[in-house]
């Protein structure tokens, strides 16, 4: 499931960018140049995966990592 959930370079790009800092969706639409509803699916997928977790923060969905050391898995892969 992991492997199916990063073989979509846009949900790489946002398991990326959470590991960082959490971030919007909004935040992951405008730095990734799609709609929400399209980040959102990919979030969605992504949670499942059990590799993010995201909450409401009043009106706006916080997704961030679910594991601190995920990076040094992008390192490898670079």
């Amino acid at each position: 499931m992991v492997v199916s959930a990063l073989g979509c370079r846009t949900r790489a790009d946002i398991l990326r960018m959470v590991t960082v800092r959490p971030q919007n969706l909004t935040e992951l639409a405008h730095a990734l140049h799609l709609g929400v509803p399209s980040i959102y699916a990919a979030v969605a997928k992504l949670e499942t995966a059990g590799l993010v977790v995201s909450r409401r923060r009043g009106r706006q969905r916080l997704v961030r990592s679910r594991y601190r050391k995920i990076d040094l898995l992008f390192q490898d892969m670079s």
